[in-house]
């Protein structure tokens, strides 16, 4: 593994455009679900993108950039509350959940990983590792 891997996570922009592309297409999927179709779809699709989220970041944890480490630590507790939030949606406390301000907050938690690619974008920029 590189030195540049090793710190940001990342070797180059070419390698953090697309990882930026899948994130943002995801949140928007998800958020036109949680907008357009029902809560119970939404929810759903919480429960796998935090999954999702809460296991890249936990390849994070260790060895790189005290800023790529502490954001993926955030991540994956943001993870675990979206996550929280939509298994709480499917037990009978579910229709506290089911508003626009959950949805909103939830796309919040979940867009972590998206601030993240910004900042190793940043850091590989300021180095000038194209």
């Amino acid at each position: 593994m590189s030195s540049i891997r090793k710190t940001y996570g990342i070797e180059s922009l070419y390698e953090c455009l697309p990882k930026f592309g899948v994130l943002l297409v995801t949140l928007i999927i998800g958020l036109a679900c949680g907008y357009k179709d029902s809560y119970a779809s939404f929810y759903l699709t919480v429960m796998v993108q935090s999954l999702a989220n809460s296991y890249d970041s936990a390849s994070y944890l260790k060895g790189y950039d005290i800023h790529i480490t502490v954001g993926y630590v955030l991540v994956f507790i943001f993870s675990v509350i979206a996550f929280t939030i939509a298994v709480l949606h499917f037990t009978a406390f579910g229709k506290m959940c089911d508003n626009k301000i959950f949805v909103i907050i939830i796309g919040i938690i979940l867009s972590a990983p998206l601030v993240i690619s910004c900042v190793q974008a940043y850091l590989l920029i300021k180095n000038k590792q194209y």
